[in-house]
């Protein structure tokens, strides 16, 4: 049923001026709506004697939370998401509207979505929680939801956590991104994860000053918002240009939550959300959006006030079952440095030249076999240090990488595979508590008695156990 109903939402409109801010007044839309139209009437009647307003599920939906004054409070900030003029403080506002909204007439204007092909996840609570029939529903026509139904067809949901990259203060304690899940395959046991969908949440900076950055990241000036790529682009971002391994936790999510999932996140990509690096940053508002798809989940209860993607991925394992496999895609530089391990001082030497001049010579006595190991990791050592550089078109980057793809064409020895193991302490999820406060004291002959008090927050420290907070540094 609620697959069913999602489906059927894939039928596009406005908000008609009744039910926009302009209108003559919410209630009175909302009562003449209902009395031209009985099905409707005793939707909203359900709805008040439910107080689905309050339901979990749909606070969730509408990223509701309790502000410190105890009233309700929106996250999301895009004036497009709420079709109540109250819909950010007033939930039940809000789902009133919003079932109004379905039986609303079609807009002339083709830019504006109807809210049926605007809310699908919000039309299949309706039909689960007041078992709303879709075939009451007026005909609408959603192009653009069914483009972006057929472009995902996901089957699964994966989480990825990429590894700290310290270049950037938004990374600085890692990322976590979703994977819509085709479930696609090559041949047997070869998956095509990488044309899979890569759902990200990021901030959109507008500035490269560092002081500006990073208090405009502190203080949510910057803007946050829901994109999708294939998931080759967010490898290639995060594994080859940042150097970042990255951790694949596949969630036993059942049908109905993946496919409540795709639906919110079209939702989400209408709006936009204060971006803050600390508290609502990226893994934040991707475990918000599992608990939206699946209101069973229990995910960001198990988050501190601070937000740590290293304590998120830890968070799916408070739910029992989620988390159905862990898979470990190495980075540019670890397999580089996986590539180099069995080769002699000579052979490295040999790299670093072919690092920079792809016509330098290789060392003399080697084999084909030799001179393939040699080229494979010259080739590794020119993926991390010009990633970026050979994907933009540069020239010389390219012009030295293909030099040395022809001379590694030239010796007849297939390059055997590369078994890159995951680090022998695990993922994030393995590591040890990302907070510690720590009390001491002594005493010197010059300075006398002395108290220490500590706190850290989220950084490995070099006097802590190298293995115990992924990755080791």
């Amino acid at each position: 049923m609620l697959a069913l109903a999602i489906a059927l939402a894939v039928t596009a409109a406005p908000l008609p001026p009744a039910l926009s801010p302009a209108g003559t007044g919410e209630r009175e839309t909302t009562s003449a709506a209902a009395a031209t139209d009985p099905y409707l009437a005793r939707l909203l009647a359900a709805a008040r004697a439910g107080r689905l307003g309050e339901d979990r599920w749909w606070l969730r939906l509408g990223h509701w939370h309790r502000g410190l004054l105890g009233g309700w409070e929106a996250e999301p900030d895009g004036p497009d998401f709420y079709l109540s003029p109250r819909g950010r403080t007033d939930p039940q506002a809000e789902l009133e509207a919003t079932l109004a909204g379905f039986f609303a007439p079609e807009e002339k204007d083709p830019k504006v979505q109807h809210p049926q092909c605007r809310f699908p996840a919000r039309l299949a609570f309706a039909v689960k929680r007041l078992g709303l029939d879709p075939s009451r529903l007026p005909r609408r026509e959603c192009p653009k939801l069914a483009e972006w139904w057929e472009r995902t067809r996901a089957q699964a949901v994966t989480l990825v956590f990429s590894s700290y990259y310290m270049n950037n203060p938004a990374s600085a304690f890692g990322h976590t991104f979703l994977r819509l899940d085709r479930r696609l395959f090559a041949g047997p046991g070869e998956k095509l994860e990488l044309i899979d969908l890569g759902v990200d949440y990021a901030a959109t900076p507008d500035t490269s000053n560092a002081l500006l950055y990073a208090f405009k990241g502190l203080a949510g000036l910057f803007r946050g918002d829901f994109s999708a790529k294939p998931y080759f682009y967010k490898v290639r971002e995060y594994a080859d240009f940042e150097s970042r391994d990255l951790w694949e936790y596949e969630l036993a999510l059942p049908p109905e939550a993946v496919a409540m999932l795709v639906a919110h996140v079209w939702e989400l990509g209408s709006t936009w959300f204060r971006y803050f690096y600390l508290t609502e940053n990226c893994s934040y508002e991707v475990l918000a959006a599992l608990e939206a798809a699946d209101p069973s989940l229990d995910l960001l209860d198990h988050v501190g006030k601070i937000t740590i993607p290293a304590d998120t991925v830890k968070a799916l394992f408070r739910n029992p079952g989620l988390v159905k496999a862990v898979h470990y895609r190495p980075s540019a530089r670890t397999v580089l440095e996986r590539r180099v391990e069995g080769l002699r001082p000579g052979e490295l030497e040999a790299v670093l030249a072919l690092g920079d001049d792809p016509r330098a010579p290789l060392p003399a006595g080697l084999d084909d076999g030799g001179r393939a190991r040699v080229l494979d990791a010259a080739l590794d050592l020119v993926d991390v240090r010009a990633g970026k550089a050979i994907i933009r078109g540069d020239a010389a980057a390219l012009a030295r990488r293909q030099a040395l793809l022809e001379r590694r064409s030239a010796v007849p020895v297939p390059s055997p595979p590369l078994d890159v193991p995951p680090p022998p302490g695990g993922g994030p999820e393995h590591g040890h508590g990302s907070a510690r406060v720590g009390l001491g004291g002594g005493a010197s002959r010059q300075g006398g008695a002395f108290v220490v008090l500590g706190w850290g927050r989220a950084q490995h420290e070099l006097p802590e156990p190298p293995d115990g907070f992924y990755p080791a540094t």
